[in-house]
């Protein structure tokens, strides 16, 4: 199960990193705001690697979060 959890966080990231390469022409303050988010949660304290499973769950929760947001962020800005 903790591998399947850190392939999971791991494979968001690169979704999320993606999405940003994407619309990194959309220069906002929104976006800043949710990259700056992005960083702080992978270098957390506490390394993915050596979190709990509950943890990492929690982890993958909030990056997926963060694309919505980032979904949401270009879906506004292409209807402007």
């Amino acid at each position: 199960m903790r591998e399947r959890l850190l392939r999971q966080y791991n494979f968001l990231f690169a979704d999320f990193e993606k999405l940003v390469v994407d619309i990194e022409n959309i220069n906002t303050d929104d976006l800043s705001q949710i990259v700056t988010d992005a960083h702080n949660l992978q270098n957390r304290h506490i390394p993915i690697d050596l979190c709990s499973d509950i943890k990492i769950a929690e982890r993958i929760e909030e990056i997926e979060n963060l694309i919505e947001c980032l979904k949401s962020l270009t879906k506004d800005k292409l209807k402007k």
